[in-house]
């Protein structure tokens, strides 16, 4: 089973962390069980499987590239998250190599191309999402690519 991860979940997970200070023992874990059942939903979206899609070819490049071994290294390796409601955004976390960045970029106007009348947003980063969240170097968008739906 592949797991992905996507960004919103951050926004809950501080949500929760609030809940459960303010709270008392036991309506915490109502919330967290709430929670729980909310996070097995991550990403899923009205475009779900069309982020999905995306992830899967980001995910074939990444392995081709040998950054990851198979698809639930390159998930526990965090370096692809998504939002699926009302369009496809996807954000790819440090990956710099500018031939890799070349081959998802392709991937990702592939898979627009199939879908036209999707929104998709693609935004990549210069630091892994570990960095991101644990350091205090400063997260850089190296690419962003905003491919709009055909009216």
């Amino acid at each position: 089973m592949t797991y992905y991860f996507c960004s919103i979940t951050e926004k809950k997970l501080i949500l929760l962390l609030w809940f459960l200070v303010r709270k008392s023992y036991l309506y915490s874990i109502v919330i967290m069980m709430t929670f729980s059942i909310c996070l097995y939903g991550c990403g899923s979206g009205q475009y779900s499987d069309k982020a999905n899609e995306v992830i899967d070819s980001i995910h074939e490049i990444l392995i081709s590239e040998k950054l990851c071994s198979d698809k639930n290294d390159c998930s526990k390796k965090q370096f692809v998250f998504f939002e699926s409601v009302n369009g496809v955004y996807i954000s790819v976390y440090g990956i710099t190599n500018q031939a890799i960045t070349e081959k998802i970029v392709a991937a990702f106007i592939k898979n627009h191309a199939r879908n036209p009348m999707i929104y998709y947003e693609l935004n990549m980063y210069n630091l892994t999402k570990d960095e991101d969240l644990h350091t205090s170097k400063s997260k850089k968008t190296i690419l962003q690519l905003v491919l709009d739906k055909e009216q």
